[in-house]
């Protein structure tokens, strides 16, 4: 019952970071990788479920 537990929220989490990660990198697809363009300084992370 656990492992089934782990193995849903695993999947969430997994398909909710996948959806946060491909609307960052279609809200600014002009800015060089591993830059937080688009972001306000100091709310990194702001939204972050974990």
């Amino acid at each position: 019952m656990a492992e089934a537990a782990a193995l849903v929220y695993a999947s969430f989490a997994t398909l909710a970071v996948y959806r946060r990660t491909m609307r960052e990198s279609s809200a600014a697809p002009d800015s060089p990788a591993g830059t937080d363009a688009g972001t306000t300084p100091g709310t990194e992370g702001a939204h972050d479920p974990f």
